[in-house]
């Protein structure tokens, strides 16, 4: 008999519904409980596991990067590149993409003389400074003016710093391998010709996203999807204007200042500080080196520290008044809280929270935006009513 009735309860839906919903439950609360417990070990496998991913998706990051930077040119030199149209759809497809390819390779063309320019621009200046100068005279000199300037610091202020200084730069240097180097460049390498395949199918690229963006959402969550991203593309494109504007403006007052001032190849020396002004904190100190060779190869090293301050002061004016000023404009950020949001990223992500910081403040501005206007669409109907 209680074999009977135990063979008619196991039978019952209702009671194999119940023990399923029991020991399913029991196994999620024994998970939940596996993982609280362990929660130290699973977030360090899963940092390992997004690092491991990160550093095998990097040139395909770069890629992106320099894909979505460079389109803007890529748009303007193909808007001039025009091949016979055909009435065939198909072969007006293909004339289109030889477009944009060629456009590409143009674009690449371009900015490679540029950068050549730039670096044997450079070269230049240092070779020629170093061959027309007098090594000798000029180290007599700069030794004579350290003797001074050392006789007004405190006793142990320069041995102090070299101390510092030597050992920060140690640990750089001890962290640089052969192996991380040929890693960086080839990832680079690999980078540059994976912006060239997506700069060349740039529309296949987006129909793809769409694509997926449509099989993955609903109707409405896709809408409001390609909508936001609409919107971030604006607010990105807006700060690489500015981040350009701002560069222009200082390479202008750069070279206008030394020029002033008397300063040799003062206006290249101005193009290479509004080109290392891209890079927060060490850009300025890279253009100040240039400035301070040319400046003491003209005879005097007074000369040399003039153009070091003129830069300084520049640097200074940008930072506090032009860049908040532009960069905020185009981003639709006020000047004060693109300071706060430079100084907040350098502060928790160093260089890379700097750059990157003023476009992650004005997402989040938009997304604040978005918020607060949806808040308030119900009080107004109400008030309408």
């Amino acid at each position: 008999a209680v074999m009977s009735k135990l063979k008619e309860i196991i039978k019952d839906e209702n009671f194999i519904r119940l023990t399923i919903f029991v020991s399913f439950n029991a196994l999620l609360l024994y998970i939940l409980f596996f993982a609280v417990k362990n929660i130290g070990k699973a977030a360090s496998l899963l940092l390992t596991a997004l690092s491991a991913l990160l550093h095998a998706l990097t040139p395909v990051i770069i890629g992106i990067v320099l894909a979505y930077i460079l389109a803007p040119l890529v748009e303007w030199v193909s808007s001039y590149i025009h091949f016979s149209s055909s009435d065939n759809i198909i072969t007006d497809e293909k004339l289109r993409k030889r477009e944009r390819y060629l456009g590409t390779a143009i674009s690449f063309i371009l900015i490679t003389a540029a950068l050549s320019a730039v670096v044997f621009g450079l070269v230049f200046l240092i070779s020629g400074s170093i061959r027309s100068m007098d090594i000798n005279a000029v180290i007599a000199r700069l030794d004579e003016k350290l003797k001074l300037w050392i006789d007004f610091l405190p006793g142990n202020f320069i041995y102090d710093n070299w101390i510092r200084f030597y050992s920060k730069a140690e640990n750089m240097l001890s962290d640089i391998d052969a192996a991380s180097l040929t890693r960086g460049f080839l990832d680079a390498f690999l980078g540059v010709i994976a912006s060239v395949y997506l700069l060349a199918d740039r529309n296949f690229f987006i129909r793809l996203c769409r694509k997926l963006l449509h099989i993955t959402l609903p109707q409405r969550a896709c809408a409001v999807t390609l909508d936001i991203l609409h919107e971030i593309n604006g607010i990105i494109s807006s700060f690489l204007r500015g981040i350009f504007i701002d560069s222009l403006l200082v390479a202008l007052l750069s070279a206008a200042a030394l020029s002033v001032a008397g300063i040799d190849f003062a206006v290249f020396i101005g193009l290479l500080a509004g080109v290392f002004n891209v890079i927060p904190y060490f850009g300025p100190l890279l253009g100040m080196i240039p400035a301070f060779i040319s400046g003491i190869v003209s005879g005097d090293i007074m000369k040399g520290i003039l153009a070091v301050i003129i830069l300084f002061a520049v640097q200074q004016l940008d930072s506090n008044f032009i860049y908040p000023k532009v960069v905020g404009k185009s981003t639709g950020l006020k000047p004060l809280f693109v300071l706060a949001a430079v100084s907040a990223g350098g502060y928790f992500a160093g260089i890379a929270g700097m750059i990157l910081s003023v476009p992650a403040a004005g997402i989040i501005s938009l997304f604040v935006t978005r918020w607060a206007i949806k808040k308030e669409k119900p009080a107004g109907k109400a008030d309408s009513s």
